[in-house]
């Protein structure tokens, strides 16, 4: 998606827009969970991937009650379109609440973006955040595991920057809805 595709420029206005009316209908909420690292041959709940072998941001949520079944922790994501897409397809319709989402937060690690303009992963625990605390990097031409990605910051600035030299713009994770996830990912 970059500056010569007319439809984007659509797109960027109603998630713009979208950001600002939708504000809190899919952030999480603070609780006393922790992240845990996706280092450990964790798979994806959504695709069933290894996570530590593929590139880009990666995500937890914890749900109240047992969610995913069988499990004790929170499900696993190898991007974090994956996580919100596991929410709206598997999760939302049993209005199963979120207690807390972690993603990984760029401000705080070392990344790259290598010449095919995939960013590298860090699946470890120290590298999350929580959805709270972070700005979400779209429309940058960056991808991850499942394509283009969404690219989460904790630092206001950076997450600025980041998008603004790649002719992106930056969303809040509470702002995330169906509709708006399509967009940011095509």
């Amino acid at each position: 998606m970059g500056k010569t595709n007319a439809g984007w420029t659509t797109r960027r206005g109603f998630v713009a827009v979208s950001a600002v009316v939708l504000s809190g209908c899919l952030g999480g909420t603070r609780t006393d969970h922790e992240p845990v690292g996706l280092d450990d041959g964790s798979t994806c709940d959504a695709c069933g991937m290894v996570i530590q072998d593929h590139p880009g941001p990666v995500a937890q949520t914890f749900y109240a009650g047992d969610v995913p079944e069988g499990r004790d922790g929170p499900a696993k994501f190898c991007s974090v379109s994956d996580m919100y897409k596991y929410h709206y397809e598997e999760v939302a319709d049993r209005d199963i609440p979120i207690a807390a989402q972690f993603v990984t937060d760029y401000s705080s690690v070392d990344y790259t973006v290598n010449e095919d303009s995939y960013i590298s992963s860090h699946p470890e625990r120290e590298a999350f955040a929580h959805t709270d605390d972070v700005l979400y990097a779209v429309g940058t031409g960056v991808l991850g595991a499942m394509g283009p990605a969404i690219v989460p910051f904790s630092s206001t600035d950076e997450a600025g920057q980041f998008a603004e030299e790649r002719d992106g713009e930056t969303l809040q994770p509470g702002s995330m809805n169906a509709q708006i996830l399509a967009q940011v990912t095509q």
